[in-house]
Parts: C-alpha cells; structure tokens; sequence
C-alpha cells in the first residue's frame, strides 16, 4: 500500500512539475495554487474538469485540467485576489470561488462540483461580434446548452495541445485517390510528439477575412477546423448554430450543426459536432467545406471527420481525424480572352490525409481500435495445407504482413477505402495465381476476409494446361522453377520412355521408344510441363545455347500435379 500511494504521489508530483514549466510566468516571486476538485462529501478526487483563474476585470490568468487525482497545479504571476471556477461535462458548473494569494506559501483551493444533472440555461450562443444569426426560437435553449457542453471538450482539447499535456504516438497518412476513389499510392508516418492539432490551420481571423480555400504556391490550400478554431468569436459570429436531426445510426447522440451566416460567400465550412446524450460529452465532428466552385462531377460531401477522447489523467485528445479534398486540372480549350488562355477545371481525383493518436505513458490506456482491417487464410489444397510466409500488400501503401505458419494472416489500416491486395509466394505464382491483384473494400471497424485458395488438382490442371482432357487422369502437369535469373532461351524437356505393343499376325511386336516434351523458361525462372504421363519415370533437362544439363529424375506416380524447385546440375530431392 504504501509503494502504490508513493507511485500515486509521485505521479501527481510529476504533473506538477510539468504544470509549473508550462504556466510558470514569473518563478522567483510567485504563488503556488494547488486546486483539489471533488464532488461534496466525497474525499475521490474528479479528473478532467476545466479550470479557469481570473484576476481583476475578469482577465483570464490560465486555464487547466485537473489531473487523474483531482489536482491542478499553478503558479500565479503575483500575490493578490483571484476567482476560479470549474467546467464539468455533463454536469451543471459552479460559481465562481474567491482565492486570496497573500504568502509565498502555497494556497490550497478545494473546489467542490455537485453531481448534478445539467438544466437547459437561458444561454445563447454569442459573439463579440455584431450577431448576424439569430437563434431559433424553439430551440434556442437546447441549442445553447449543447454548444456549452461542446465547448468544453473543445477548450480542454486546446489545453492539452497548448501545454503539451499528453505525448501521443502519432501515425499520419497522406493517400492520392482516383475519381471512383480508389487508392492509387499511399505514404505513412508515425513518430512521438504532444498532443497534436488534427489539421494544418491558419488564425481565425485569417480564416474569417480569406476563407478556409486558397490558392497557394503550391496549389489549391484547405484548412482544416481545430479547437482553437471553433471556440473563437470569430467563428460563432460567422456562423449560423442549430440542433440537427438524428437517425438510426445516431441516436444516442445529439447534433449541434453550424453553417455560414448567409451573407458569407467566401469559402467556408459546414458541419456538426455530436455530443453523447447521456454524458454530454463531444463524440466527433463532422464538416465539408462549402461555397466552392468546383467541376460539375464533383462529389459534394468533400470534408472530413474529427473524433475526439477524453484519457483517464483527464485530458481530451484527438483520437483521429480524417479530410479528403479535390485535385484538379484546368484543361485549356484553346482560345484566348483578354490575353489569357480560358479552360475548365476537370476532377483528376483526390487527396486525402489523416491519422490516429494513440496515448503513451502511464497515466494513459490504449483505446480499443476500430480500424479497418484485411485478414484471411492462404490455403493449398493441392498439398492439404496452409501456405506460410504469403507476403500480402496492399498496394500503392506500405501496408504489408506474411501469413504465419497457419496461413493467417492481418492487416490493420488508418481509414476505410477500396485497396488493391496483392498475394505473392513462390507457390502460388507457379500455379499462376498472383497475375492481378484482388479489390476489396475496407471499412472502419470491420474486418474484411479475404481468402486464396489454391484449388484441388481437378481444377487446378485445366487452368493450367487446357489442353489436357478433363476426364484423362492418364496425363498431369509438371511445374517448377529453376531458381536465380536464367539467362535467355533457357527450356526444359521431360523425357521418358514410351512402350508400344503391336499384334501382328500370331505375335505380338514390342516396340520401346524416346518421348520428349519442352517448355520454356520464363524470367524469374518458372517453367510448365503439360501432357506428361502419370506412371513413368522422367529425366528433366535444362537445355542452353551450347549445353545440356540432367537437371533430375522425377516421377508423378503420386498424382497428376508435381511440383519441383530444381538448382542447375543438381537433383531434385
């Protein structure tokens, strides 16, 4: 017991420390504020509130998150009159509570926040900026507490971010699609880094003067929305807020969806942040950019996703985030206007970028993953078992596995998507399974099976040698590989001995002769030998420009199909 209390104690000094360096204005001749937030009568310590320090006029001084234990840690500029309150999600807040610094001793602050259920508030969603939309009058209440409760999941998130309250392993991709939005190449990144801001964004106010579309050096720039973004005055003066309607796959969440003011043309983005019923939590965001003069094919849901998690130690993080964008051309109809070339946009395809954050540390644990994911079984029934070490890619990305000794095999990949997966092993490509790749659709938490199996030899040998009849199981197929890089104009022969018995009159004539068949070799040294008897002993040949090498002695006694990896000069077996 006592080990476990000095690790807690210890990991709440750590916390400490680092609030200290993050907020720390003036060190030599500041006052200490430890904040414990519990709910009345309870001594368990509530993480994850928001707190505010004010000073005098109302300025706000620092904001912060309690910690895993209920505390927070800071260091105020100077001695004198303070206020801070707390924001509970989900839950109704707090007046805000007088804290006088008069020492250089450390201030304790017990700021206790009442379970209680939150009421609707006679709020509205306001702006410094002259309102240019009104709410609506039926919902307005409604409207107004779920922008208070997503608001402070959004503040949290740009706590974290700004004072680096959380290290997250971060894994990026940046993927080009082509106009059915298939996958055409794919790059990915992983490194350790704070919490990170899903998107690469501009000022708020840049975005209100300019617009979330620009034409840069470049090419065509889309910001992206973050939190520091969407709490800003700017923004709610920008934007119209109303509750959206929920269906079957959302019923458990309630939709805050904001637009553009009608007087904005500039481009923009729509969208709406869906706030968990039950615990008033921010679940996602959902957005597409608007006011865009885009070719007439394109798909008018260009945007992406953020979602977004609240860790045990009380932080709120982006969990994962996603946006997909247009690339276009402008294809010149060659005639001139004013001395430029006129042309049209046309749809090429498009961009894509995201990525996850998974916590790292020990304050934090592992979210339950619902990527996508391919899996399957390589079997070959020719042999009666599973093939191993089958590299399996995805084409275009770097997302490869092997299967393992059972022929499984599992690829997990950051977002949903039409892929290309390609099967290679030397087996299967002697029977000529992996001339194309295979589609499949992958999508988020969803694994999707994808199977190869190489089949028995009754159907095995017409795909490979048509021209053996269905019903002779006299004759069979002789496949192999010779290894390394052959040089040119390599072939193989199959020779055995054929017997012919002939009656002629009273007697019988037998009659022994040399049969010969050949295939050539191809580039990675893979050959086919069709039509070859079943009950006979065979010699196989690799015949050069100039020499001839007995390359073994084989048989299929066993069956119709043989498979042999020969070495130039050496048997088989």
């Amino acid at each position: 017991m006592a080990a476990a209390a000095s690790h807690k104690m210890s990991q709440a000094m750590n916390w400490a420390v680092s609030m200290c360096l993050t907020v720390c204005s003036s060190p030599l001749a500041a006052q200490v504020l430890r904040v414990r937030v519990t709910e009345p009568g309870s001594p368990r310590g509530l993480p994850g509130v928001l707190l505010t320090v004010e000073g005098e006029g109302g300025v706000t001084i620092a904001k912060g998150i309690a910690n895993e234990f209920g505390y927070w840690y800071l260091r105020l500029p100077s001695l004198g009159r303070y206020a801070i309150r707390g924001a509970r999600i989900g839950h109704v807040g707090t007046p805000s509570q007088g804290v006088l610094a008069s020492t250089l001793d450390t201030t304790d602050v017990h700021l206790q926040m009442p379970p209680a259920p939150l009421a609707l508030p006679d709020l509205s969603v306001t702006s410094t900026s002259p309102a240019q939309c009104a709410l609506d009058a039926d919902a307005g209440g409604i409207t107004s507490l779920l922008w208070s409760e997503a608001r402070k999941a959004l503040l949290a998130n740009e706590v974290g971010v700004e004072q680096g309250l959380t290290t997250v392993e971060l894994r990026t991709y940046a993927r080009r699609l082509d106009v059915r939005h298939r996958v055409i190449s794919e790059r990915t990144n992983v490194r350790t880094t704070g919490s990170p801001r899903p998107f690469v964004t501009d000022e708020p106010a840049t975005l209100s003067r300019e617009g979330f579309v620009r034409q840069g050096l470049g090419g065509t720039v889309f910001f992206g929305p973050d939190a520091r973004l969407l709490v800003s005055d700017v923004f709610t003066g920008d934007h119209c807020f109303s509750v959206q309607p929920t269906d079957s796959s959302s019923r458990d969440l309630a939709g805050l969806h904001f637009r553009p003011v009608p007087s904005r043309s500039l481009p923009e983005i729509a969208g709406t942040l869906w706030i968990d019923k039950v615990t008033g939590a921010l679940q996602k965001l959902d957005f597409r950019f608007v006011n865009l003069a885009l070719p007439q094919q394109t798909p008018a849901e260009l945007g992406g996703q953020v979602l977004f998690r609240q860790l045990p130690n009380g932080v709120w993080i982006v969990s994962q985030w996603s946006m997909r964008v247009p690339l276009l051309a402008t294809i010149s109809a060659g005639r001139r206007v004013a001395g430029r070339l006129v042309g049209r946009d046309t749809l090429l395809g498009f961009a894509e970028s995201g990525g996850t954050a998974v916590p790292v540390g020990a304050l934090t644990s592992p979210p339950a993953t619902d990527a996508p994911r391919l899996r399957g079984v390589i079997f070959d029934s020719t042999a009666g078992r599973p093939v191993a070490d089958v590299s399996v890619t995805l084409v275009g990305t770097q997302h490869a596995t092997r299967t393992d000794s059972a022929g499984r095999y599992e690829i997990l990949v950051p977002q949903t998507g039409e892929y290309h997966a390609m099967f290679d092993h030397e087996r299967l490509a002697m029977f000529g399974l992996v001339a194309s790749a295979r589609l499949v659709r992958l999508v988020a938490g969803t694994a999707t099976e994808a199977n190869i199996g190489v089949p028995p030899v009754h159907r095995l040998l017409p795909l490979l040698c048509p021209a053996i009849p269905p019903n002779d199981t006299a004759l069979g197929v002789v496949v192999g590989n010779l290894g390394g890089q052959p040089k040119p104009d390599v072939r193989i022969a199959a020779i055995w001995r054929a017997t012919a018995i002939r009656p002629t009159g009273s007697t019988l004539v037998v009659r022994d002769s040399t049969v010969s068949t050949e295939a050539s070799v191809d580039a990675n040294g893979r050959f086919r030998l069709c039509g070859i008897p079943t009950e006979v002993e065979l010699e196989l040949v690799g015949i050069g420009d100039k020499t001839s090498v007995l390359l073994g002695v084989v048989s299929l006694m066993a069956g119709r199909l043989l498979v042999v990896d020969l070495k130039p000069g050496r048997p088989p077996f």
